[in-house]
């Protein structure tokens, strides 16, 4: 059961359901600049942005070290 299952969110050009996306990050990243769909989307963006460039470099150096 989704967070957003209940709510009747705000719809439009383009708007697509919680349900048709995999994640919330891609549901985050669709719908941002929604208001009222998305609390702080571009604080959100932002932090999955951080936490893939964080991921990317972890990965980096995992692969120097062997």
């Amino acid at each position: 059961m989704s967070f957003f299952s209940g709510f009747d969110l705000p719809g439009g050009p383009g708007y697509r359901r919680r349900e048709e996306f995999r994640t919330h990050e891609e549901f985050v990243r669709a719908n941002w600049r929604r208001p009222g769909v998305v609390a702080d989307g571009v604080t959100l963006v932002d932090l999955y942005d951080r936490i893939a460039a964080l991921e990317a470099r972890i990965r980096e150096l995992e692969q120097r070290a062997k």
